[in-house]
């Protein structure tokens, strides 16, 4: 159904997408390289703006969500947001509600969503020795995953993801403090429950990241008790709203009753093969040049914060699609910053154009099957 108009739409996208790669790749300097990610978000604001769901998508679910919440006074919609375990879903919704345009939530979402996931490419961009190439093949490889679909139509989920994906990147690569960056995870958490999920991993995680002295180990202690404590107090509703949803889900799977889509789960598997691609040419490379520590640390700290993921993500595959796609997203955003660092460890200009060809050949092939097959194929601007 709509077959031209879903064609012409893809195209476009595809088109802009490759575009917007060239130009990254031939800038000269870094304002150019940052001042066309913010106009390539609000080209994607506009294609969710001007997006035309089918009748199954989840953005209709999430239409009429919306105009639960931004209906009627504001004690009632209070209410409202305060008796649901995702409280920041309620209260953006009731915002974007307000201003009476439905094609607003899809464009929005595009872009605070874009917003989050480009400011790891636009951060990277400002350093010295990343080469613009490597801003645009870490675009084009999270762009060829296909996930527009789940930013302007299932919104919540990946945008918690995103604002989960910012905070590790701040704490490993700008050396912020957990506490500093706080809030931004409870903000995630408040949006979907896999900003739970994944905000819980990290207090565990803080538990068992390197620590270089005993002073460290027995802060992280301190700060660890002190979140759960905080969690446990206070979370104790989003709490027992997470396990009865990932009970639900559980079930669901069990009995074969859950949501499966064979084309995503493949398009998951291939955007974790990438990831575990980089990951053994990142050790590669740092192996050939160990007297070059300057930066490495901080990509160590990804790869271990990555690795117990990768390993659930694994693991969830063979139990239940939903959790696992979606961790898989997460993982997608996270392999941007991998990519980068991993270029940036290549000292021999054969080894980066075979990394570079390799790269831009498998998300090609990605990105075909994405608009064939993927969620992304329902993509439509006309009604043609």
């Amino acid at each position: 159904m709509y077959i031209v108009g879903r064609l012409l739409s893809l195209i476009i996208y595809a088109i802009i997408l490759v575009a917007v790669c060239f130009i990254i790749t031939n800038s000269q300097n870094k304002k150019k390289i940052n001042c066309v990610l913010i106009l390539y978000i609000i080209i994607l604001g506009f294609m969710g703006y001007f997006f035309i769901p089918h009748t199954g998508a989840d953005l209709y679910r999430l239409l009429n969500t919306m105009k639960y919440y931004s209906n009627g006074d504001w004690s009632v919609i209070k209410n409202r947001i305060l008796e649901t375990s995702t409280p920041g879903t309620g209260l953006y919704f009731c915002l974007v509600g307000k201003l009476n345009n439905d094609h607003l939530l899809p464009a929005i979402s595009a872009i605070i969503t874009f917003s989050f996931c480009f400011y790891i490419l636009k951060s990277e961009s400002d350093a010295p020795d990343t080469k613009p190439m490597y801003i645009a093949l870490a675009l084009f490889a999270f762009m060829s995953r296909g996930l527009m679909m789940q930013i302007i139509s299932n919104i919540r989920t990946i945008m918690a993801l995103s604002i989960c994906a910012v905070c590790v990147y701040m704490e490993f690569y700008k050396n912020k403090k957990m506490i500093s960056v706080l809030p931004i995870y409870i903000l995630a958490a408040s949006l979907h429950v896999m900003g739970q999920v994944v905000f819980l991993y990290r207090i565990i995680f803080l538990m068992m990241e390197k620590a270089r002295s005993p002073i460290q180990i027995i802060f992280r202690l301190i700060c660890t008790g002190f979140l759960c404590s905080i969690v446990w107090i206070y979370g104790q509703k989003y709490l027992s709203s997470l396990f009865e949803k990932g009970d639900f889900y559980a079930t669901s799977s069990a009995t074969g009753n859950g949501y499966d889509y064979i084309w995503e789960r493949i398009l998951s598997v291939m955007s974790l093969l990438l990831l575990v691609y980089y990951l053994t040419k990142f050790f590669k490379y740092k192996k050939m040049n160990a007297c070059d520590n300057s930066n490495n640390e901080s990509v160590l700290n990804l790869v271990r914060y990555i690795y117990p993921l990768l390993f659930i993500d694994v693991i969830a595959f063979f139990i239940e699609f939903n959790f696992f796609q979606r961790l898989s997203w997460y993982i997608c955003i996270l392999t941007m910053p991998l990519m980068i660092s991993t270029f940036k460890l290549v000292n021999d200009e054969k080894e980066e154009k075979i990394l570079k060809e390799n790269t831009i050949a498998y998300c090609i092939l990605m990105l075909a099957l994405a608009c064939a097959r993927g969620d992304l194929c329902s993509l439509k601007f006309f009604e043609l």
